[in-house]
C-alpha cells in the first residue's frame, strides 16, 4: 500500500493494527501522539531519552524577526535556535542568556550598535534589534487529506509512532514496546541520511585497492 498521504496512513493504520473500527478522530490522536514526541523528544525519570527529538534539515528555517520597543514574537512553528543574527551584519551571531543575566547586565537595555545578546521568556524574544533568525520549526502537521515533508521522506516513522500510540491505547506493553523500538530505529535511519546529505560519505570496500 502507498503512504504518502494523510488517507493513506490512516488506512495503513488500520491494516496494520487489524482494526477497520479504528475512527479518523483516535487516529489523528495517534498521529498529534507521534508529531509531539518527535517536536519534543521523550524523557524518562532517570533523565535518559526515550525518543530524542528529531533535529535534521528539513526543519531548518530562516525568519527575519521585526523587533519593537525591544520585544518580537516568535514565530508559531518555533521550536529551537540555530543561530541569530544582526541582518545588517551576519558575520557574527548574538549569544543567548538568561532573562535574568539580561536583565543584570543590561539595566537600561542594550546598545542598539553592538547589540551582544538575546534572551526569549515565552513566546517573546527580546532583543534591540531586528534579527535574522535560523531555527528548527516544528513537524507541519498532517491536516485535511495533505501530506508533509516527513511522510514523504520516512513514512516508516510516523506509521510506526502510530502504531504504538496505538498499542497503548490498546493496553499492549508488548506491541508498544516493538513499535517504539522500531520507530527508533526509523528515526536513526533518517538522522543517518541527514548528516550524510549534509557533509557526504565515503564507504571503503576492503576490495578497493590502496592508493
Amino acid at each position: 500500500m502507498a503512504l504518502s498521504s494523510l488517507p493513506e496512513l490512516r488506512a495503513s493504520v488500520r491494516d496494520w493494527a487489524k482494526r477497520s473500527s479504528l475512527g479518523d478522530a483516535l487516529i489523528h490522536d495517534f498521529i498529534s501522539m507521534t508529531e509531539t514526541a518527535l517536536n519534543n523528544g521523550e524523557r524518562a525519570d532517570d533523565g535518559s531519552y526515550l525518543v530524542y527529538p528529531l533535529r535534521v534539515r528539513d526543519m531548518e528555517t530562516i525568519a527575519t524577526i521585526p523587533v519593537t520597543d525591544g520585544a518580537a514574537t516568535l514565530p508559531s512553528d518555533f521550536l529551537e535556535a540555530i543561530t541569530v543574527r544582526n541582518p545588517g551584519d551576519v558575520t557574527y551571531s548574538l549569544q543567548y542568556v538568561t532573562p535574568e543575566f539580561m536583565a543584570d547586565r543590561y539595566p537600561t537595555g542594550q546598545n542598539t550598535v553592538s547589540p551582544a545578546d538575546y534572551t526569549i521568556v515565552g513566546s517573546t524574544l527580546y532583543s534591540p534589534i531586528d534579527l535574522e533568525l535560523r531555527y528548527y520549526a516544528r513537524i507541519p502537521p498532517l491536516v485535511a487529506d495533505g501530506t508533509n515533508w516527513l511522510l514523504q521522506k520516512a513514512p516508516n516513522v510516523y506509521l510506526y509512532g502510530c502504531l504504538s500510540a496505538y498499542s497503548a491505547y490498546d493496553k499492549d506493553p508488548e506491541k508498544y514496546t516493538g513499535y517504539r523500538q522500531l520507530m527508533n530505529a526509523a528515526l536513526g535511519g533518517l538522522n543517518a541520511a541527514d548528516v550524510n546529505s549534509r557533509a557526504g560519505s565515503m564507504t571503503r570496500r576492503a576490495s578497493m585497492a590502496v592508493c
